[in-house]
């Protein structure tokens, strides 16, 4: 069965259940709402920041969606999250930046985790490394997008 999510919440929802998972992987590091003033030039971090912010999305199967048989539409969205990791400190943030990436792609990658992703509506995750650079100096920030595919029924 097929899990579906709610037309009207369906990317805070997503975004829940891509933070719940995140929080298992990382549970010291902190999961803000919105990402801390990058312009201040007194920031310091105690503990890296992961923030999840939703790019995009795109209807797989046309805007109505397609039949299901039973008088409904079952609609597929193709989803785009992008993971923003920010340490600050010198060669040891930048190597903390870098391990918590990989540490991202190899998690998301792993068919045990997803399976997990699936169970809980998640189809096709993939994850990929964008970028990562020094904001200014003692500031490090490192960019990955999370793309995944859910079901929505009318």
């Amino acid at each position: 069965m097929a899990i579906l999510f709610d037309q009207q919440k369906y990317i805070e929802s997503t975004k829940g259940i891509i933070k719940e998972f995140l929080k298992k992987m990382f549970p010291d590091y902190d999961l803000p709402l919105a990402l801390p003033d990058l312009a201040d030039d007194n920031l310091s971090l105690e503990k890296p920041v992961v923030y999840i912010e939703f790019n995009n999305s795109m209807n797989i199967d046309g805007k109505a969606g397609r039949t299901t048989g039973r008088g409904g539409r079952l609609k597929r969205k193709s989803l785009r999250f992008s993971f923003q990791i920010l340490t600050t400190g010198e060669n040891s943030a930048v190597l903390e930046r870098d391990r918590i990436s990989q540490k991202l792609e190899y998690e998301f990658s792993r068919e045990m985790n997803i399976q997990q992703l699936a169970s809980v509506g998640l189809k096709d995750v993939d994850i990929r490394y964008i970028n990562s650079y020094r904001v200014r100096e003692g500031v490090h920030l490192a960019r990955l997008e999370l793309y995944t595919t859910i079901n929505l029924m009318n």
